[in-house]
């Protein structure tokens, strides 16, 4: 049976107390607590964050603030630290606001059903995010009336601000149980990585993995690659730093596929000719050569033939003259580009990183995410197999989906965009506190089209409001597949 930790995370220096209780798989990693505490809070995860031993303990148990300051949270498992009812720890997030939570390990238990995580209980809410730490939290709670505003000496003005600022839903006594309880156990995993997440180079390992030079360093791997794969680019942020080439070459090596799987290389009119005469006495070899159409000279080879060119490339050239030495060195260096980006496996059952291959969590994630759909282009899995690999459901565009919109935010989409009366139908709720909206995926997807653009010609809390809007559909949306996106995809043709 599945262990399971029952954690509960309650807030410190605010009372009455806010707390949750939860189960979070036992092999999770702090990583995967961290999401889940955002989750339960729910906190926005826009900032950095600690476990702590203790307060202002130095390193940090695990952390996002760079190496200085600890071991990146993802490579650290929970079991490092909890083992028995009993062990604690504390959870610091946001470092301006310097909100601290007390993490309590309440019991270890084995049951039988398998999930990832699940909300248990809690009560009321959590400071709005960037409130401003403790004083702003009850600022809030004057705004909304929770408080006598003379109880912090908040002034008029103080208030009006964050009535503005604020969102009308939250209120400090109401935590409603069941639609965050839905909203918690709904989601499959983790979300990824933020922009915070990692952000310093690691010289160790020869990795900065901020800045626009991402691309300009890996273009000539990523080139090829679906446009998707730039997506996972958002995770890093944009200031400083190319990745490193020699990383680069490791990152060429990762994608493993069968020897059978054919890989398209173009060839010089003059390499061509020099192949055939060098795959003479091999039909196995000679015949995609002599396939490739005249002019464009592009053989379609399986990964094992270009291996066997390679080899007798380096064979031939260890017995002739410099004359012909060279070109046939030329020649091979030339295929190995093309294998390169290959690790040549017939287990197709088990796809991932070389085990000698030690990257950073985010470039693994990035790595793997691309070898699925290259396996996915190669007909090699199909589209469910490449849902359960990255933890998602196949959908049309008609599936309904839930995504959980606060009434600020409802309004806001409503009063700005254009949209079709069936949609506006389903954000039109009689509640004016959050609420889940159900609608279809091609739906959600065109919305979050529109949100973006409208974020982007709005200004001040309208402009947060929409673009936290387009964060929750965008996070929905995650948790699913448009099969009609991918419906090119995986036809089997060059198995």
């Amino acid at each position: 049976m599945p262990t399971y930790y029952e954690f509960e995370v309650s807030l410190e220096a605010i009372q009455p107390r806010i707390w949750r209780r939860f189960l979070l798989r036992a092999d999770a990693t702090f990583h995967d607590l961290h999401w889940t505490i955002q989750d339960a809070a729910p906190w926005e995860n826009y900032h950095l964050f600690a476990f702590r031993a203790k307060k202002r303990s130095r390193p940090a148990l695990a952390t996002n603030a760079g190496r200085d300051c600890g071991p990146r949270a993802a490579a650290v498992p929970l079991a490092t630290w909890f083992a028995r009812a009993g062990d604690r720890c504390l959870y610091e997030y946001d470092f301006g606001d310097g909100w601290m939570h007390h993490v309590t390990l309440k019991a270890v238990r084995n049951l039988p059903e398998r999930f990832y995580r699940r909300l248990l209980a809690g009560e009321r809410a959590f400071p709005l995010e960037d409130s401003g730490g403790t004083w702003g939290y009850w600022l809030c709670a004057a705004a909304v009336g929770a408080i006598d505003p003379q109880e912090i000496g908040a002034s008029p003005d103080d208030l009006d601000d964050r009535r503005e600022w604020g969102d009308p839903d939250w209120h400090p006594d109401v935590f409603d149980l069941d639609a965050a309880r839905h909203a918690f156990d709904l989601r499959k995993h983790p979300g990824p990585p933020s922009a915070d997440e990692y952000c310093e180079p690691d010289d160790d390992e020869g990795v900065g993995l901020e800045g626009d030079d991402w691309f300009d360093a890996a273009d000539d791997w990523f080139a090829e690659q679906r446009d998707e794969v730039r997506a996972f680019a958002d995770w890093f942020d944009t200031d400083t730093g190319p990745l490193d080439p020699d990383l680069v070459a490791r990152l060429r090596g990762i994608i493993r596929i069968p020897s059978g799987c054919i890989i398209p290389v173009t060839l010089t009119p003059e390499m061509h000719r020099l192949l055939l005469t060098v795959a003479s006495g091999d039909e196995s070899l000679a015949a995609p050569l002599r396939q490739a159409p005249s002019g464009a000279f592009v053989a379609d080879l399986t990964l094992n033939q270009v291996h066997n060119l390679i080899d007798r490339l380096t064979r031939t050239a260890k017995g002739a003259d410099t004359r012909i030495c060279t070109p046939l060195g030329q020649a091979a260096d030339y295929l190995r580009t093309f294998s390169l980006p290959y690790a040549e496996t017939d287990a197709v059952t088990e796809i991932g990183l070389p085990r000698e291959v030690a990257l950073p969590e985010p470039i693994q994630k990035l790595a793997l995410g691309t070898e699925n759909l290259i396996l996915l282009d190669h007909g090699l899995i199909d589209l469910h197999e490449f849902a359960r690999r990255t933890g998602r459901t196949v959908a049309g565009p008609s599936q309904e989906i839930g995504i959980r919109l606060t009434g600020a935010q409802r309004t806001a989409i409503l009063e700005n965009l254009d949209l079709p009366d069936d949609l506006r139908q389903r954000l039109s709720l009689d509640t004016d506190r959050a609420a889940t909206v159900t609608m279809p995926l091609g739906d959600a997807h065109a919305l979050c089209t529109a949100l973006e653009e409208a974020a982007e010609e709005t200004t001040g809390n309208l402009s947060q409001k929409l673009g936290r809007a387009l964060q929750r559909i965008e996070d929905a949306c995650q948790d699913y597949i448009d099969q009609d996106s991918l419906s090119g995809a995986g036809n089997g043709d060059r198995a």
